[in-house]
């Protein structure tokens, strides 16, 4: 299994040539494992000198140091050594560089330096995430494929960025991926469901969306391009969003850890079973901090819908469809109301007065669920009551 890293060389580059060319380390059996490529392996540190003289490119950074391991016992020096000369004269044909394999461990593993200007025109290698993993990584990964070595899988991470984006946000700088992530962030707290966020992006904040291809993209008002929304980070891919959206509209958050207790969940419908289950699994989530599994959080959320509508029953005193009808009427006039005093004090949208806009609205949205439920539950009663009743005259007869 072949480990990489690279190490950027800030000052005194020939310190860490004569490290790579250290004989003690690089001799075994009267077999030498250095080498050189674009450069004399006696004169490579006053070659690379010269090249940035050329090119006038005395920068920082005079080099990288590239190190190449091996787990103990999976491959021999020879082998390393071929390794390490495929590696240089496919990934840095255009620098001054040398190598060698140090076979002074248990396990053997490959030193690379060179230079950080590139003795063709003179460009600077650029390291970062990106030139390590599709780069760096990506080129050992395949010449050790090519050896029948192991590699290391890859595992998702996030996607690199723009130097310039990436200095912005080291330095405290406003992006554009960060102010989208932000309106993401302060409309999804009032948002029913995905394409009620993205009205709001385009409606408050002049957003122009296209869902039409492969890729959502969003376009901010004054920006000269769109953004792809999974390009934010994995919290804001689409089914991530929906995810947010109804977890925040029932007031539900997970931390990410496996469970390890998970309660077997209710058959059926019946209130008090689904509400002693909910309780259960809600204090074992808090006695271990952890997140349910996409089965037990779809069982979690139709537990909590049915707490909320209860809530909204009890606290507006619902007893028939009348009344829900009233409830929701009166519900609609005062987010109405709000909303135009809102407006005519010209509050921000940050404002502690939105808080109440957006309860209202969200007892507004539950409480259109409520009739729905009611006759679903109203239907399985008739059910229970004629299997009952069918059962009753079956058992007068036997008598």
């Amino acid at each position: 299994m072949a480990y990489t890293k690279i190490i950027a060389i800030r000052s005194r580059l020939d310190v860490a040539i004569n490290y790579v060319l250290n004989d003690s380390k690089t001799h075994e059996n009267n077999l030498c494992f250095q080498g050189a490529a674009n450069c004399s392996i006696n004169s490579a540190h006053s070659q690379m000198k010269e090249t940035k003289e050329l090119f006038s490119s005395n920068g920082i950074i005079q080099g990288y140091h590239i190190i190449q391991s091996f787990a103990p016992n999976e491959t021999d020096p020879q082998t390393a050594f071929e390794i390490a000369n495929k590696f240089v004269g496919k990934y840095l044909s255009v620098y001054e560089s040398v190598y060698s394999t140090h076979v002074d461990k248990d396990h053997v593993h490959n030193h690379i330096v060179f230079s950080s200007v590139s003795f063709k025109d003179g460009r600077k290698y650029r390291s970062n995430i990106s030139t390590y993993y599709k780069g760096i990584r990506k080129t050992s990964d395949d010449i050790c494929k090519e050896y029948g070595l192991s590699i290391i899988e890859p595992v998702e991470h996030s996607a690199s960025k723009h130097y310039a984006e990436w200095m912005a946000d080291k330095k405290g700088f406003p992006t554009w991926r960060n102010m989208i992530k932000h309106d993401i962030e302060e409309f999804i707290v009032c948002s029913r469901n995905f394409d009620s966020l993205m009205w709001h992006l385009e409606s408050f904040l002049k957003y122009e969306v296209n869902q039409k291809g492969k890729y959502i993209t969003v376009k901010p008002l004054g920006a000269e391009r769109s953004f792809r929304l999974k390009s934010l980070g994995a919290e804001y891919t689409k089914s991530a969003l929906i995810e947010r959206i109804d977890f925040e509209m029932y007031g539900l958050h997970f931390r990410k850890y496996e469970p390890t207790f998970i309660p077997k969940p209710p058959k059926g419908s019946s209130w008090l079973s689904w509400m002693i289950w909910y309780d259960k699994y809600k204090f074992e989530l808090q006695k271990r901090n952890a997140i349910p599994t996409i089965a037990m959080r779809q069982s979690i959320v139709k537990a909590n819908k049915m707490l909320k509508r209860s809530e909204i029953i009890q606290k507006y005193g619902i007893s028939n469809e009348s009344d829900l009808t009233r409830v929701q009427s009166e519900i609609e006039s005062r987010i109405e109301s709000m909303v135009k005093e809102r407006d005519e004090r010209n509050l921000p949208r940050n404002h502690i007065f939105n808080i109440g806009i957006q309860n209202l609205r969200r007892e507004l949205f539950i409480s259109k669920d409520i009739p729905i439920v009611a006759e679903n539950l109203g239907n399985k009663i008739d059910e229970i009551y004629r299997r009952s009743k069918s059962k009753n005259r079956n058992i007068k007869l036997e008598r």
